[in-house]
């Protein structure tokens, strides 16, 4: 359909401005063979997935140009042909019937369904007007992006813009990571991005709530890269778990680990507590690493208690062992598997709450003390895509936004202090689209200092959490219908990149968010057309992809035996070119799906100092001299909790993370499978609990905090620990689709400003909450 017939079409949809309101069948292209008297014509054609950010190339089946079907692209070093649930629901997502049919606006007040459509040249006009306003005025640094958590064409193009302008106020979504990450890296290991594992080579996985098979991370790699480990002959994997429910990883795990709510991180610790107390350390490690171990001076000459110290008088098995409800013999039996595998791993990032930087650092802290760091099969620093970086030619000093970030920090933890006297943070805001926003509410800080921006702009396809805030929505379109590039952020060690070419005919009047952002640089003049001097996106891929042909590793998507032998011939320091030009490997990539660096991050134990007591001074933070703070265990906060009140343990429905849109009913209805839990938020009681507190199997309860309350249906689940309630956490991004709308949202809501040490984060332990009844529907 050109744009000429798409705008007949859309002039006689009334009011109608998303697909479902104007009708799919009239605005799907034709089929070759209406009458069904020939063949239908039939198709494949490599893409790449959108349901998250790692990135996995895929197979489209598509039938008289319109997609039936999806599968994993067997060349993929990542998924390797697999494809994970929300993959599979991409199909959904492309004909979702609330995605936008082109440009709108507000024409009432935000948050409502009051929409006025737009042309494209309306909307770009406005809207470079406006900065060209902002910039007169000397203001551009009060211009923000908040970016999805990947780094591929479109994120470099909206940095590259806004830094450009003038502007430091760049901001990525967590998305498949915890929220601290970022933070607990830069503070152990000085490291400006996330730590990557090695989970191909590991045969001992310890982990502290991590969510490992229900989105973490890259679903389908995950997926893939535990069964291969499992199904070893020698050094098998062998998978603990520790938390207090009883989730879909525990279920799968050789050992669940029973403890209190909340208290993870403080087994953690107690098993760090015993590898000391017994010796099983990796003394060659910890004598190259020595920072903050024992006893130190920080720069102000204050004397400082050493980790070794921490651990000996504060985290002993007893008193660990009384905190979290495990006995010490378990504690001393793990501790001591983990100290004796051959290729142990810890892990402890959460998706539903954030286990706060010094948590995860705790965690972290057992791959310290057995040498894990750098090693095979243990953390690694995931080597960079040498991709050309897009030029932007430095500009005058603007002034800032009246606050500045911490390092790692996401756009609500930056605003969750804004009082609101103080005027608005920005003077426009750019959104990729809900998922940017994830786990924000009405009654959080944050929501209400970003309803208080002037213009916001969001690039979501359809309805979802950021049109409820935004002020223009400029639809993007879908991976499938636009040119692009996904580099994955560090998670799996490998160096990968998708590349993939328009596939399908654009179903709407969308636009891929680089091209809007060329087209506005355009309108603002000479600074951005310098800055991006590009005629399309796929010029801008080609100029970025140049830069694999300049270094000598790396090679298309090929085959499983194709990458050990690249390895294998690296390994003995050869390298064989696979194209004889740019043009030649920019077509071999575009053929095979990506590209990939198919050696691992070398080992680098040698050259890692870690540090047991963070030195790294942060914007907004000083961290020198922070002690690692106790977890936060029951008896710390009450020593008894009144009879209607249980606490928190907020989880991640186990397909809803990632970022797109959440209204896929597929998703909606296996997000809760085990307890038959879908389309709305649910919380899983202790039966002992539900039936002391009057709450049938199906019914309602409202759980309130001190943040918010929230209406859920009741399950009655045995793997909760009584005195405890499960609740699950809302889809990212959720909003005004017609399928996810109704699950308002979930645990976000109850959580609150709660915030962690050095970086401000969403913390997800110590909340009580208060249980009772209900007899009408969730808000």
């Amino acid at each position: 359909m050109n744009r000429r017939t798409f705008l007949t079409v859309l002039g006689s949809g009334g009011a109608g401005v998303t697909i479902g309101s104007l009708g799919l069948a009239r605005l799907l292209p034709p089929g070759k063979n209406p009458n069904r008297k020939a063949p239908l014509h039939e198709r494949t054609a490599l893409s790449t997935c959108g349901g998250c950010s790692a990135g996995c190339s895929v197979v489209l089946r598509i039938v008289d140009d319109r997609l039936v079907g999806i599968r994993g692209n067997p060349k993929c070093p990542l998924a390797g042909g697999g494809l994970c649930a929300r993959g599979a629901s991409e199909v959904e997502a492309f004909y979702d019937p609330d995605r936008l049919v082109g440009p709108v606006r507000q024409t009432g007040e935000r948050g409502g369904d009051a929409w006025g459509r737009l042309t494209w040249d309306e909307a770009l006009d406005a809207l470079a007007r406006r900065l060209a306003e902002i910039r007169k005025g000397g203001r551009q640094g009060r211009v923000g992006v908040v970016l999805g958590p990947g780094r591929g064409v479109v994120e470099a193009t909206a940095e590259a813009f806004v830094r450009t302008l003038g502007s430091s106020h760049v901001y990525r979504s967590s998305g498949v990571r915890d929220e601290a990450s970022t933070a607990a890296a830069a503070l152990t290991l000085g490291w400006s991005e996330e730590c990557a594992y090695d989970l191909a080579q590991t045969d001992y996985l310890l982990s502290f709530g991590a969510p490992v098979l229900e989105g973490w991370l890259s679903p389908a790699w995950v997926a893939a890269t535990f069964g291969q480990a499992r199904a070893r002959k020698e050094h098998r994997l062998r998978f603990v778990q520790v938390e207090s429910r009883l989730s879909p990883t525990a279920m799968r795990a050789d050992q669940w680990i029973a403890v209190n709510p909340g208290t993870e991180t403080m087994f953690a610790l107690g098993i760090a507590s015993a590898i000391v107390r017994e010796r099983l350390v990796d003394r060659d490690f910890l004598e190259r690493t020595p920072h903050g171990f024992e006893a130190w001076t920080d720069s102000s000459g204050a004397r400082r208690q050493g980790f070794s110290d921490l651990l000996n008088n504060t985290y002993t098995p007893t008193a660990v062992s009384a905190a979290t409800g495990v006995p010490i013999v378990t504690l001393i039996a793990v501790a001591r598997e983990f100290a004796r595998a051959h290729a142990p791993l810890a892990l402890g990032e959460r998706l539903a709450g954030s286990a706060g930087a010094f948590g995860l650092a705790a965690v972290q802290s057992l791959n310290a003390l057995r040498g894990r760091i750098g090693a095979a099969g243990g953390v690694v620093r995931q080597m960079g895509v040498p991709v050309s970086p897009l030029s932007a030619p430095a500009s005058a000093p603007a002034p800032a936004s009246p606050f500045a970030p911490a390092h790692g920090a996401s756009v609500w933890s930056a605003l969750a202090d804004e009082p609101p006297t103080r005027e608005p943070p920005f003077d426009l805001l750019f959104l990729s689209d809900g998922a940017a926003l994830s786990g924000l509410a009405p009654d959080d800080p944050a929501w209400k200092a970003l309803s208080r921006v002037p213009h916001i702009v969001s690039f979501a396809t359809g309805l979802d959490l950021s049109t409820r805030i935004a002020d223009v929505v400029l639809p993007a379109t879908t991976r499938f219908e636009q040119w692009n590039d996904v580099v994955p952020p560090p998670a799996t060690g490998l160096a990968t990149l998708a590349l993939s070419r328009p596939a399908l005919p654009r179903l709407a009047d969308g636009r891929d968010t680089v091209q809007v952002f060329l087209d506005l640089a355009k309108r603002l003049g000479p600074s951005l057309t310098l800055a991006l001097p590009f005629a399309n996106t796929e010029a801008v891929i080609r100029h970025r992809l140049r830069g694999l042909a300049a270094v000598r590793r790396g090679m298309p998507y090929s085959t499983s035996f194709q990458r050990e032998w690249a390895s294998q011939m690296a390994a003995g320091g050869w390298w064989l070119s696979p194209a004889s030009s740019p043009e030649k490997l920019f077509a071999l990539i575009l053929e095979s799906g990506g590209w990939l660096d198919p050696v691992v991050a070398p080992t680098e134990r040698d050259r890692i100092e870690y540090r047991f007591a963070p030195k790294l001074h942060l914007t907004n933070a000083r961290a020198e001299g922070f002690p690692y703070p106790e977890p936060w265990t029951t008896s710390k906060v009450s020593p008894a909790l009144a009879p209607d009140r249980l606490w928190l343990i907020p989880f991640a429905a186990g397909g809803l993370v990632g970022c797109g849109t959440p209204n896929r009913p597929t998703l909606l209805q296996l997000a809760g499978a085990h307890v038959e839990g879908a389309f709305r938020p649910w919380a899983e009681f202790n039966p002992a609990d539900a039936k002391r507190l009057g709450l049938r199997e199906g019914g309602l309860a409202e759980i309130a905090s001190d943040a918010g309350r929230i209406i859920v249906s009741v399950r009655h689940y045995p793997g909760i620990p009584e005195g405890a309630v499960a609740v699950a956490m809302g889809p990212a991004g959720v909003g005004g689709g017609r399928w996810s709308r109704s699950w308002s949202d979930g645990a976000s809501r109850l959580l609150g400003a709660q915030r962690g040490a050095v970086i401000g984060c969403r913390l997800a332990a110590g909340i009580a909450v208060q249980v009772t009844p209900a007899t009408r529907g969730p808000a």
